[in-house]
């Protein structure tokens, strides 16, 4: 890869060219962490995009939009949508599941002000839709188009709580700690919830410090994680620096109230520590899709023409050292989404949740 990324980079004639060449030596390596920055502002659709039941399904619009909620996108300027997606994950490092997902947040992407001719299906008609690339608002890392509309923190059914973790807030936690440790069941939702910063003075939830202690009796580890050390040269003796990666110790109150937790690829590195932490040591069911498959320190290395290279610096391990990179944490109950719920609004990953803390509760 490295002597094809030097070739390709001869020929490059422009900032951008570099970048995508950069991009593609990067996904090679299969590192969730792996990004190249210094790219200039791309254009984009207003949209959130899914691969379900074989069809690209526009799953949120976001602002004024002539594209709707359950729309299947067939072609962009004439070429397929799923190969304009595949085409897209060859630049993507990762996991096939993170590739996948980073994928879609930026879907359909192209200069500022050019036009999209976008061929579809709505409704079982056929549809065409001219629009142009306003800058893009979406991000590589996690589109900020909000799928769903949930509350932070919700008593959804009577005994059964739910939080999401992108939105709910520590304050907003502790008021209810009473209510959730009265609970009948615990919901903790990962995906998305929130657009824009948090507002001032607001802390974000640490699930190791403010939700995980109480799920506990007694203290436990997460993730080992080691670092390599080279000291010889072509790395003909290799030695590790080792270190437990996360801990969480009990306190009061403690929810006793099965857990059900909604997981989906946007969950990696430090997400990927406490799902470690709850999956190693038994406290919750995963419901939804897996997670990355990438934990640890991330470095950069600089580049002329003002571009940087993400890259992880730690080997992170399951607690049986089993391999966690490119895999990930897989759902207890996978839930495979259909597009007559999109349409409806439906939230399955939600449905799936309930219904497996109601199962559980009717097994005692």
């Amino acid at each position: 890869m490295l002597r094809r990324t030097l070739r390709r980079a001869l020929t490059d004639k422009s900032a951008e060219d570099f970048y995508w060449t950069l991009s593609e030596m990067t996904a090679a390596l299969h590192d969730g962490h792996g990004y190249v920055y210094g790219r200039s502002q791309s254009g984009g659709l207003p949209i959130r995009a899914e691969v379900i039941e074989g069809y690209l399904v526009i799953t949120a619009t976001g602002g004024e939009t002539d594209f709707r909620r359950g729309d299947i996108i067939e072609t962009i300027d004439g070429t397929a949508a799923i190969t304009l997606l595949k085409e897209r994950e060859r630049f993507v490092s990762g996991s096939p599941q993170l590739r996948r997902y980073r994928a879609l947040n930026t879907f359909g992407e192209g200069p500022v002000g050019s036009t999209a001719r976008v061929g579809g299906v709505r409704n079982g008609e056929a549809l065409l839709i001219e629009t142009m690339r306003a800058t893009d608002s979406r991000g590589f890392f996690t589109n900020p188009i909000v799928e769903y509309a949930s509350a932070a923190i919700a008593e959804i059914r009577q005994g059964i709580w739910y939080v999401n973790l992108t939105s709910c807030d520590v304050a907003s936690l502790q008021e209810k700690l009473p209510e959730l440790a009265a609970s009948r069941g615990l919901i903790l939702d990962r995906r998305r919830n929130r657009s824009g910063p948090w507002p001032e003075g607001s802390i974000e939830i640490e699930p190791e410090k403010h939700i995980i202690p109480h799920l506990i009796d007694e203290p436990i580890d997460g993730p080992l994680g080691r670092i390599v050390l080279t000291d010889t040269p072509d790395r003909m003796r290799r030695r590790y620096r080792e270190n437990v990666f996360m801990s969480a110790r009990p306190q009061s109150p403690r929810i006793t109230a099965p857990v059900v937790v909604i997981n989906e690829p946007r969950v990696v590195s430090y997400g990927e520590s406490t799902t470690a932490l709850l999956a190693e040591h038994h406290l919750a069911k995963f419901v939804g899709g897996p997670t990355a498959g990438c934990n640890g320190v991330v470095n950069f290395t600089k580049l002329p023409g003002g571009f940087d290279v993400m890259w992880t610096g730690m080997e992170v391990m399951k607690h049986d050292r089993s391999r966690l990179y490119g895999i990930g944490y897989a759902p207890d109950y996978p839930v495979n989404r259909t597009i007559a719920a999109v349409i409806a609004g439906d939230d399955e990953y939600l449905a799936k949740a309930i219904a497996v803390i109601e199962s559980h509760l009717l097994a005692k």
